[in-house]
């Protein structure tokens, strides 16, 4: 069953059944609202126009009356003001023909819906398998025919975040930044092709990126921007590179104005190890 159904089935306890007057079609309305003989606004327009030309012996006021409200019916606007009553009219009065038995009702009809569609939607999920862009590790899962539709249009799939992360960090930092150029031209000079860039996501060090990296000395240096990072994550990245058996040197951006400084840092720290 549908949730049209259920809906239906409830309002005909508590609403009123009318034949239209014009199309002779069976409708529900609530009981304040008794007085409509039509099932919607074209039929109610056609019966005023039909009451005007039957009504011949009528009184002349009566007749401009009508026709009053069938020139204001036409006028969008008009129709606008008279939902917006209508609407708070339903709002006023909602507690009076909507019973608390009734909401039960509904609310029961709904879940039992919802069950039903849950597993409609269960009963109909395919099998996806594809492998990792990483990783290259066999992915399997049970998704909907949308979701599977979905995920064969996509080009890379991945079995975690950690997976998703790297390839993010491969494809935005393709290339250092100026100030990590700069970093590694001064790297290159005191050390010839010792120092590999790495921040680009090609080595991973538990779910960490380091800036580069020196594997033979076991050496990392990192360069940190005085607005993403703070002086509190120095010693925890420390820490993080240690337990694999790296030592690390973290280089402030400020530091690379002063060139003379920052090599004899970088080599009293490279000849201590």
């Amino acid at each position: 069953m549908k949730m049209s159904d259920f809906r239906s089935l409830e309002f005909r306890e508590s609403w009123l059944e009318k034949k239209c007057k014009i199309c002779e079609k069976n409708f529900y309305i609530v009981p304040s609202f008794s007085h409509i003989e039509c099932c919607s606004s074209e039929c109610s327009y056609k019966w005023r126009s039909l009451k005007i030309k039957d009504s011949k012996n009528t009184p002349k006021s009566k007749l401009k009356t009508s026709r009053q409200q069938i020139e204001r019916w036409s006028d969008p606007e008009n129709r606008k003001d008279y939902s917006k009553k209508i609407k708070l009219a339903w709002e006023r009065n909602k507690g009076k023909w909507i019973t608390p038995e009734l909401r039960e009702r509904w609310s029961e009809n709904c879940r039992q819906a919802q069950s039903l569609r849950a597993e409609s939607q269960r009963s109909k999920r395919v099998e996806f398998k594809s492998n990792c862009f990483i990783c290259s590790k066999l992915i399997i899962k049970k998704v909907s025919i949308s979701r599977y539709n979905y995920l064969n249009s996509c080009k890379h799939h991945f079995c975690s975040n950690k997976c998703q992360g790297i390839h993010v960090l491969r494809e935005c930092c393709k290339e250092p930044n100026h100030s990590e150029q700069y970093l590694y031209s001064v790297l290159q000079e005191i050390f010839p092709n010792e120092f590999v860039y790495s921040g680009n996501g090609q080595i991973m060090i538990a779910n960490k990126c380091p800036d580069f990296i020196n594997e033979k000395r076991k050496i990392i240096i990192e360069l940190y921007g005085e607005y993403w990072h703070k002086k509190s994550e120095e010693e925890e990245r420390k820490a993080i590179f240690k337990k694999f058996g790296y030592d690390t040197l973290i280089i402030w951006t400020l530091e690379l104005k002063n060139l003379e400084l920052l090599k004899e840092r970088i080599k009293d720290f490279v000849e201590e190890i």
